[in-house]
Protein backbone atom coordinates (compact mmCIF):
# COMPACT_ATOMS: atom_id res chain seq x y z
CA UNK A 1 0.00 0.00 0.00
CA UNK A 2 2.69 2.21 0.58
CA UNK A 3 4.64 1.68 -2.75
CA UNK A 4 1.27 2.94 -4.39
CA UNK A 5 0.93 6.19 -2.18
CA UNK A 6 4.79 7.18 -3.21
CA UNK A 7 3.88 6.11 -6.73
CA UNK A 8 0.74 8.43 -6.88
CA UNK A 9 2.69 11.17 -5.41
CA UNK A 10 5.45 11.03 -8.16
CA UNK A 11 3.35 10.58 -11.10
CA UNK A 12 1.38 14.03 -9.54
CA UNK A 13 4.52 15.48 -9.32
CA UNK A 14 5.37 14.69 -12.58
CA UNK A 15 2.44 15.82 -14.21
CA UNK A 16 2.24 19.18 -12.79
CA UNK A 17 5.57 19.85 -11.48
CA UNK A 18 4.59 22.61 -8.60
CA UNK A 19 1.12 23.20 -9.70
CA UNK A 20 -0.98 22.14 -7.29
CA UNK A 21 -5.04 21.05 -8.03
CA UNK A 22 -5.93 21.57 -4.41
CA UNK A 23 -9.81 20.84 -5.30
CA UNK A 24 -12.15 19.86 -8.43
CA UNK A 25 -15.82 19.93 -8.11
CA UNK A 26 -18.28 18.79 -11.32
CA UNK A 27 -21.74 20.28 -11.98
CA UNK A 28 -23.67 18.62 -14.45
CA UNK A 29 -24.26 20.70 -17.96
CA UNK A 30 -22.06 23.84 -16.71
CA UNK A 31 -20.32 26.15 -19.26
CA UNK A 32 -16.64 27.03 -19.37
CA UNK A 33 -17.78 30.82 -20.78
CA UNK A 34 -19.70 30.71 -17.61
CA UNK A 35 -17.21 32.36 -14.61
CA UNK A 36 -16.70 32.59 -10.72
CA UNK A 37 -17.36 35.11 -8.60
CA UNK A 38 -14.44 35.08 -5.68
CA UNK A 39 -15.21 36.84 -2.19
CA UNK A 40 -13.83 36.33 1.42
CA UNK A 41 -17.63 34.96 1.86
CA UNK A 42 -17.41 32.23 -1.16
CA UNK A 43 -17.22 31.52 -4.67
CA UNK A 44 -20.38 31.42 -6.58
CA UNK A 45 -20.97 29.70 -9.77
CA UNK A 46 -23.32 30.12 -11.97
CA UNK A 47 -24.55 26.48 -13.30
CA UNK A 48 -26.67 24.39 -16.21
CA UNK A 49 -28.87 22.28 -13.79
CA UNK A 50 -28.18 23.26 -10.33
CA UNK A 51 -28.65 26.94 -10.49
CA UNK A 52 -26.35 29.34 -8.20
CA UNK A 53 -24.25 27.65 -6.43
CA UNK A 54 -21.86 28.88 -3.40
CA UNK A 55 -18.68 26.71 -2.48
CA UNK A 56 -16.46 27.42 0.28
CA UNK A 57 -12.58 28.08 -0.49
CA UNK A 58 -12.43 23.82 -0.31
CA UNK A 59 -14.67 23.74 -3.00
CA UNK A 60 -17.37 22.27 -0.67
CA UNK A 61 -21.24 22.90 -1.63
CA UNK A 62 -22.60 25.44 0.76
CA UNK A 63 -25.61 26.40 -0.83
CA UNK A 64 -27.39 26.58 -4.00
CA UNK A 65 -29.80 28.63 -5.27
CA UNK A 66 -32.24 26.22 -7.64
CA UNK A 67 -35.32 28.69 -8.67
CA UNK A 68 -33.49 29.12 -11.80
CA UNK A 69 -34.46 26.37 -13.92
CA UNK A 70 -32.17 26.87 -16.86
CA UNK A 71 -28.36 27.46 -17.76
CA UNK A 72 -26.59 30.33 -16.07
CA UNK A 73 -23.52 30.96 -19.19
CA UNK A 74 -22.76 34.35 -17.12
CA UNK A 75 -20.45 35.89 -14.22
CA UNK A 76 -22.20 37.11 -11.23
CA UNK A 77 -21.69 39.76 -9.95
CA UNK A 78 -21.12 40.26 -6.00
CA UNK A 79 -22.16 43.82 -4.54
CA UNK A 80 -22.31 44.33 -0.70
CA UNK A 81 -24.84 41.89 0.19
CA UNK A 82 -26.21 41.28 -3.01
CA UNK A 83 -25.46 38.42 -5.94
CA UNK A 84 -26.82 39.63 -9.31
CA UNK A 85 -26.65 37.45 -12.08
CA UNK A 86 -29.05 36.59 -15.49
CA UNK A 87 -30.00 33.40 -16.79
CA UNK A 88 -31.48 31.91 -20.17
CA UNK A 89 -34.59 31.94 -18.72
CA UNK A 90 -34.65 35.86 -19.52
CA UNK A 91 -34.57 36.61 -15.96
CA UNK A 92 -31.67 39.05 -13.80
CA UNK A 93 -31.88 37.67 -10.26
CA UNK A 94 -30.66 39.40 -7.24
CA UNK A 95 -30.55 37.27 -4.00
CA UNK A 96 -28.13 37.80 -0.76
CA UNK A 97 -25.24 36.19 0.32
CA UNK A 98 -27.39 33.27 1.95
CA UNK A 99 -29.22 32.39 -1.37
CA UNK A 100 -32.25 34.24 -0.20
CA UNK A 101 -33.99 35.82 -2.75
CA UNK A 102 -34.34 39.68 -3.20
CA UNK A 103 -35.75 40.60 -6.38
CA UNK A 104 -36.39 39.23 -10.30
CA UNK A 105 -36.34 41.51 -13.03
CA UNK A 106 -37.84 39.51 -16.45
CA UNK A 107 -36.02 40.51 -19.05
CA UNK A 108 -38.02 38.47 -21.11
CA UNK A 109 -34.85 37.09 -23.54
CA UNK A 110 -32.15 34.97 -23.11
CA UNK A 111 -29.60 36.87 -21.10
CA UNK A 112 -26.02 36.11 -22.11
CA UNK A 113 -24.11 39.71 -20.86
CA UNK A 114 -22.81 39.75 -17.34
CA UNK A 115 -24.31 42.49 -15.43
CA UNK A 116 -22.11 45.52 -14.54
CA UNK A 117 -22.67 48.00 -11.57
CA UNK A 118 -21.53 51.13 -10.47
CA UNK A 119 -23.36 50.23 -6.81
CA UNK A 120 -26.50 51.75 -7.74
CA UNK A 121 -27.79 50.36 -10.77
CA UNK A 122 -27.40 47.14 -12.88
CA UNK A 123 -26.58 47.32 -16.50
CA UNK A 124 -26.89 44.44 -18.72
CA UNK A 125 -27.54 42.69 -22.04
CA UNK A 126 -29.52 40.35 -23.79
CA UNK A 127 -30.01 38.04 -26.80
CA UNK A 128 -32.34 40.10 -28.55
CA UNK A 129 -30.40 43.37 -28.24
CA UNK A 130 -31.80 45.06 -25.48
CA UNK A 131 -29.89 47.12 -22.90
CA UNK A 132 -31.30 46.99 -19.59
CA UNK A 133 -30.59 49.51 -16.75
CA UNK A 134 -32.01 48.30 -13.19
CA UNK A 135 -32.23 49.86 -9.51
CA UNK A 136 -29.98 47.96 -7.66
CA UNK A 137 -32.10 48.00 -4.62
CA UNK A 138 -35.51 47.61 -5.65
CA UNK A 139 -35.06 45.67 -9.29
CA UNK A 140 -37.32 48.59 -11.41
CA UNK A 141 -36.54 49.09 -14.51
CA UNK A 142 -34.94 52.77 -15.10
CA UNK A 143 -34.31 52.67 -19.09
CA UNK A 144 -33.96 49.83 -21.77
CA UNK A 145 -31.41 51.15 -24.57
CA UNK A 146 -32.72 48.95 -28.40
CA UNK A 147 -29.48 47.66 -30.38
CA UNK A 148 -29.91 45.16 -33.50
CA UNK A 149 -27.74 42.82 -32.54
CA UNK A 150 -27.49 40.60 -29.35
CA UNK A 151 -25.40 41.65 -26.43
CA UNK A 152 -22.96 38.76 -25.06
CA UNK A 153 -20.57 40.61 -22.86
CA UNK A 154 -20.95 42.81 -19.90
CA UNK A 155 -21.18 46.46 -20.46
CA UNK A 156 -18.50 48.79 -18.67
CA UNK A 157 -19.52 51.72 -16.72
CA UNK A 158 -17.47 54.96 -16.25
CA UNK A 159 -19.03 57.57 -13.91
CA UNK A 160 -22.10 58.68 -16.05
CA UNK A 161 -21.82 56.16 -18.86
CA UNK A 162 -22.27 53.19 -19.65
CA UNK A 163 -20.16 51.44 -22.93
CA UNK A 164 -21.53 48.22 -24.32
CA UNK A 165 -20.74 46.17 -27.38
CA UNK A 166 -23.18 44.44 -30.16
CA UNK A 167 -23.67 42.03 -32.40
CA UNK A 168 -24.71 44.27 -34.68
CA UNK A 169 -21.36 45.63 -34.97
CA UNK A 170 -21.35 48.92 -32.80
CA UNK A 171 -19.68 50.09 -29.71
CA UNK A 172 -22.23 52.42 -27.83
CA UNK A 173 -21.65 54.98 -25.35
CA UNK A 174 -25.06 54.92 -23.19
CA UNK A 175 -25.97 58.01 -20.57
CA UNK A 176 -26.48 56.18 -16.98
CA UNK A 177 -28.93 58.26 -16.35
CA UNK A 178 -31.52 58.59 -19.25
CA UNK A 179 -30.24 55.82 -21.50
CA UNK A 180 -29.96 57.78 -24.37
CA UNK A 181 -27.23 57.40 -26.68
CA UNK A 182 -24.27 60.05 -27.09
CA UNK A 183 -22.29 57.96 -29.50
CA UNK A 184 -22.03 54.48 -31.85
CA UNK A 185 -18.83 53.75 -33.28
CA UNK A 186 -19.04 51.08 -36.11
CA UNK A 187 -16.64 48.53 -36.21
CA UNK A 188 -16.71 45.79 -39.27
CA UNK A 189 -18.10 42.71 -37.53
CA UNK A 190 -20.03 41.76 -34.40
CA UNK A 191 -18.34 42.72 -30.97
CA UNK A 192 -18.27 40.12 -28.24
CA UNK A 193 -16.11 41.86 -25.59
CA UNK A 194 -16.24 44.23 -22.94
CA UNK A 195 -14.33 47.31 -23.48
CA UNK A 196 -11.34 48.80 -21.21
CA UNK A 197 -10.89 51.99 -20.01
CA UNK A 198 -6.75 53.62 -19.88
CA UNK A 199 -6.05 57.16 -19.57
CA UNK A 200 -9.98 58.87 -21.17
CA UNK A 201 -9.47 55.47 -24.04
CA UNK A 202 -11.34 52.92 -24.83
CA UNK A 203 -9.98 49.93 -26.09
CA UNK A 204 -12.29 46.54 -27.41
CA UNK A 205 -11.54 43.41 -30.07
CA UNK A 206 -14.25 42.95 -32.67
CA UNK A 207 -14.71 39.28 -34.66
CA UNK A 208 -13.53 41.98 -37.94
CA UNK A 209 -9.70 41.10 -36.68
CA UNK A 210 -9.17 44.50 -35.29
CA UNK A 211 -8.46 46.15 -31.89
CA UNK A 212 -9.63 49.64 -31.65
CA UNK A 213 -8.72 52.48 -29.26
CA UNK A 214 -11.47 55.03 -29.27
CA UNK A 215 -11.68 58.47 -27.40
CA UNK A 216 -13.99 57.99 -24.31
CA UNK A 217 -15.23 61.27 -24.13
CA UNK A 218 -16.33 61.43 -28.29
CA UNK A 219 -16.13 58.03 -29.96
CA UNK A 220 -13.13 59.62 -32.46
CA UNK A 221 -10.64 56.29 -33.60
CA UNK A 222 -7.62 57.07 -32.20
CA UNK A 223 -5.82 53.83 -33.82
CA UNK A 224 -6.38 50.04 -34.28
CA UNK A 225 -4.26 47.35 -34.51
CA UNK A 226 -4.69 44.36 -37.09
CA UNK A 227 -4.67 40.91 -35.58
CA UNK A 228 -4.74 37.11 -36.78
CA UNK A 229 -8.65 36.39 -36.27
CA UNK A 230 -11.99 36.93 -34.46
CA UNK A 231 -11.01 38.67 -30.80
CA UNK A 232 -13.00 37.86 -28.05
CA UNK A 233 -11.04 37.69 -25.34
CA UNK A 234 -11.85 41.09 -23.68
CA UNK A 235 -8.77 42.87 -22.58
CA UNK A 236 -7.20 43.98 -19.63
CA UNK A 237 -4.06 46.38 -18.78
CA UNK A 238 -1.46 46.84 -16.24
CA UNK A 239 -1.26 50.34 -17.15
CA UNK A 240 1.68 49.61 -19.32
CA UNK A 241 0.52 47.10 -21.82
CA UNK A 242 -2.85 45.63 -22.57
CA UNK A 243 -3.45 42.07 -23.23
CA UNK A 244 -5.87 39.67 -24.83
CA UNK A 245 -5.65 36.68 -26.63
CA UNK A 246 -7.71 35.41 -30.72
CA UNK A 247 -8.97 32.64 -31.67
CA UNK A 248 -6.60 31.46 -33.46
CA UNK A 249 -4.55 31.03 -30.09
CA UNK A 250 -2.08 34.15 -29.85
CA UNK A 251 -1.69 36.35 -27.03
CA UNK A 252 -0.69 39.89 -27.83
CA UNK A 253 0.56 42.77 -25.59
CA UNK A 254 0.30 45.91 -27.08
CA UNK A 255 1.35 49.69 -26.27
CA UNK A 256 -1.78 51.66 -25.04
CA UNK A 257 -0.51 54.91 -26.23
CA UNK A 258 0.48 53.98 -29.89
CA UNK A 259 -1.16 50.35 -30.79
CA UNK A 260 2.19 49.12 -31.40
CA UNK A 261 3.03 45.60 -30.57
CA UNK A 262 5.35 44.61 -27.73
CA UNK A 263 4.92 41.05 -28.18
CA UNK A 264 2.94 37.66 -29.25
CA UNK A 265 2.99 34.52 -27.72
CA UNK A 266 1.39 31.62 -29.37
CA UNK A 267 -0.66 29.53 -27.43
CA UNK A 268 -2.88 26.28 -28.04
CA UNK A 269 -5.83 26.34 -29.18
CA UNK A 270 -7.94 29.39 -29.72
CA UNK A 271 -8.64 31.54 -26.75
CA UNK A 272 -12.15 33.27 -26.14
CA UNK A 273 -11.40 34.14 -21.96
CA UNK A 274 -9.65 37.25 -20.78
CA UNK A 275 -6.21 36.90 -18.99
CA UNK A 276 -5.64 37.66 -15.39
CA UNK A 277 -3.05 40.37 -13.75
CA UNK A 278 -1.06 38.82 -10.73
CA UNK A 279 1.56 40.68 -9.67
CA UNK A 280 4.32 38.19 -11.16
CA UNK A 281 2.74 36.89 -14.50
CA UNK A 282 -0.33 36.91 -16.96
CA UNK A 283 -2.85 33.76 -16.99
CA UNK A 284 -4.91 32.29 -19.67
CA UNK A 285 -6.77 29.41 -20.93
CA UNK A 286 -6.59 28.36 -23.87
CA UNK A 287 -9.54 25.32 -25.63
CA UNK A 288 -6.21 23.29 -25.84
CA UNK A 289 -6.48 22.41 -22.17
CA UNK A 290 -3.46 24.96 -21.23
CA UNK A 291 -3.26 26.99 -18.93
CA UNK A 292 -0.74 29.61 -19.69
CA UNK A 293 1.60 31.58 -17.37
CA UNK A 294 2.99 34.16 -19.53
CA UNK A 295 5.93 37.34 -18.43
CA UNK A 296 4.03 40.61 -18.98
CA UNK A 297 6.98 42.38 -20.22
CA UNK A 298 8.44 40.54 -22.89
CA UNK A 299 6.14 37.27 -23.46
CA UNK A 300 7.91 34.46 -22.61
CA UNK A 301 6.32 31.47 -21.33
CA UNK A 302 6.86 31.11 -17.29
CA UNK A 303 5.02 27.80 -17.38
CA UNK A 304 2.47 25.62 -19.14
CA UNK A 305 -0.04 23.84 -17.28
CA UNK A 306 -1.83 20.84 -18.81
CA UNK A 307 -5.73 21.02 -17.19
CA UNK A 308 -6.28 18.13 -20.45
CA UNK A 309 -9.81 20.11 -20.96
CA UNK A 310 -10.76 22.79 -22.91
CA UNK A 311 -10.84 26.37 -21.50
CA UNK A 312 -13.34 28.65 -22.83
CA UNK A 313 -13.41 31.08 -19.71
CA UNK A 314 -11.81 33.89 -17.94
CA UNK A 315 -9.89 32.19 -14.90
CA UNK A 316 -9.60 34.29 -11.50
CA UNK A 317 -6.99 34.78 -9.22
CA UNK A 318 -6.57 35.28 -5.63
CA UNK A 319 -3.04 35.21 -3.85
CA UNK A 320 -0.81 32.11 -5.44
CA UNK A 321 -4.75 30.09 -6.11
CA UNK A 322 -6.12 30.20 -9.90
CA UNK A 323 -10.28 29.08 -10.14
CA UNK A 324 -11.54 28.32 -13.65
CA UNK A 325 -14.36 26.06 -15.00
CA UNK A 326 -13.84 23.55 -17.54
CA UNK A 327 -15.67 22.97 -20.92
CA UNK A 328 -16.46 19.57 -18.94
CA UNK A 329 -18.18 21.00 -15.50
CA UNK A 330 -15.15 21.35 -13.27
CA UNK A 331 -14.64 23.79 -11.16
CA UNK A 332 -11.19 23.94 -10.53
CA UNK A 333 -8.85 25.24 -7.96
CA UNK A 334 -5.16 25.44 -9.02
CA UNK A 335 -2.22 26.37 -6.53
CA UNK A 336 0.74 28.23 -8.35
CA UNK A 337 3.58 28.78 -6.22
CA UNK A 338 4.53 32.29 -6.59
CA UNK A 339 1.90 33.90 -8.29
CA UNK A 340 0.63 35.97 -5.68
CA UNK A 341 -2.64 37.52 -7.41
CA UNK A 342 -3.49 39.91 -4.53
CA UNK A 343 -6.86 40.66 -5.96
CA UNK A 344 -5.86 41.61 -9.08
CA UNK A 345 -8.74 39.95 -11.37
CA UNK A 346 -10.44 41.58 -13.65
CA UNK A 347 -12.78 43.85 -12.48
CA UNK A 348 -11.87 46.78 -10.20
CA UNK A 349 -15.26 45.70 -7.56
CA UNK A 350 -12.39 42.49 -7.64
CA UNK A 351 -15.51 40.19 -7.18
CA UNK A 352 -15.47 38.43 -10.07
CA UNK A 353 -14.21 37.48 -13.92
CA UNK A 354 -14.92 39.71 -16.77
CA UNK A 355 -12.85 42.90 -17.93
CA UNK A 356 -12.75 46.58 -16.82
Amino acid sequence: MKFYLILIILISQELYGDIKVVWKNSFSNTFSTSAIAVTLTGLYVGTGEDGLVCLSATGAKQWNYSSVKEPIETAPLVLGDNIVFGSKNGNLYCINLKGKQKWVFNAVSDIDSSPASDGKVVVFGTKNGEIYCIDLASGDKKWVFITKGKISAAPLIVIDAAYCGSSDNNMYRINLEDGKQIWSFASGKPIYTTPLILNEFIFFGSDDYIFYALDAWSGQLKWKFQADSYLQSSPVTDGKLIYFGSYKGKVFALEPATGNKKWEYQGNGWIKGSPVLTNSSLVIGTYGGDLLQISPQDGKLIESFKIGEPLQGSPVALGDDVFLITDTGNVMCINIPGLSASWQMFRKDATRSGTL
